[in-house]
């Protein structure tokens, strides 16, 4: 089971990652080659969810060091140029169906949905993961229903060591709980690999290497989430009982022990162990505020992941 590496001070692994990180972030080369040498001999030990984790942010660290020194950035070919794009969709939507946490966020939204459709005669649902939002009918409501199925995690750190250190967490929980669902779907490794390295690989690659507009990975906690939909003129709506027994259900039924959830501030968080990985939450614009519309309005993000 995963515990933080700042805890495990059995992992060698930890302490050589943090120290590479530091030498990045001071510039130093040399410093920098020791350690990632380092990491790659600690990673040709054994195969597991740590030591594939650190070879990418060992991949991410060198970018990162690299990419400040003009005309280097742009020389550099990002790996993910060479995913064909049938491949890359095909790893998403692998992802998508294989997931317990993203199956649990969309049985939660959908009963939520359903529950605030049943005040309304006629309603709008718009859903954001399609390039074209179907639009039914109109009303006379003046409100509009948000639901957020998002990862729990501060990524948005100004400070790369700040974010470094959340970033290893997070991926740490992430990687053991995906390394379970591997042992628990083995006929499948071979497409749970491609995901591993096309889509989480290359998640961790932007959120450690990449800056400013160039990085679109900028996940936060539920406690940020909350202020930045406050400060735009959303209330929370709390989940009903219904929808997170029905969330919770449907996590269970993956068999993964270590998946587990917990319910805060009407909010369901979803975790490995007692890692938070993702929340599901609710809010729709204050009465009267100009976020709101004529019609009930029904938005499902896409997914942040993918």
């Amino acid at each position: 089971m995963y515990r933080p590496l700042m805890q495990d001070h059995s992992a060698q692994l930890g302490p050589v990652l943090y120290a590479c990180a530091a030498h990045v972030t001071e510039g130093s080369f040399e410093k920098t080659d020791i350690g990632l040498s380092q990491i790659k001999r600690l990673t040709s030990i054994v195969d597991g969810p740590l030591q594939r984790l650190s070879l990418i942010i060992a991949d991410s660290l060198a970018r990162r060091l690299l990419c400040p020194i003009q005309g280097f950035a742009g020389a550099l070919i990002h790996p993910s140029d060479y995913f064909e794009q049938s491949v890359l969709q095909t790893a998403r939507c692998n992802l998508t169906k294989l997931c317990p946490y993203i199956s649990t966020g969309f049985v939660t939204i959908n009963r939520a949905i359903l529950e605030s459709m049943e005040v309304e005669k006629v309603v709008r649902i718009v859903d954001l993961s399609c390039s074209t939002a179907p639009s039914h009918g109109s009303g006379s409501s003046s409100f509009m229903t948000f639901m957020g199925d998002k990862q729990d995690a501060d990524h948005n750190a100004l400070l790369f060591c700040d974010r470094f250190v959340e970033a290893l967490n997070y991926y740490a929980a992430l990687f053991d709980w995906f390394h379970a669902l591997v042992a628990a779907n083995p006929r499948r490794a071979d497409e749970l690999a491609r995901v591993e390295r096309m889509i989480l690989g290359e998640e961790i690659k932007n959120i450690l290497v990449c800056e400013g507009v160039h990085r679109p990975e900028r996940h936060e906690r539920l406690s940020q989430w909350a202020m930045h939909m406050g400060r735009y003129g959303f209330d929370h709506v709390p989940l009903s009982f219904r929808a997170i027994w029905e969330g919770n259900q449907k996590l269970m039924s993956f068999g993964l022990n270590g998946c587990q959830s917990k319910v805060e501030s009407d909010c369901l968080l979803l975790c490995w162990g007692y890692r938070h990985l993702y929340s599901i939450s609710a809010w729709r614009p204050h009465k009267g505020s100009a976020s709101g519309s004529r019609e009930h309005i029904l938005v499902q993000p896409q997914r942040q992941m993918i």
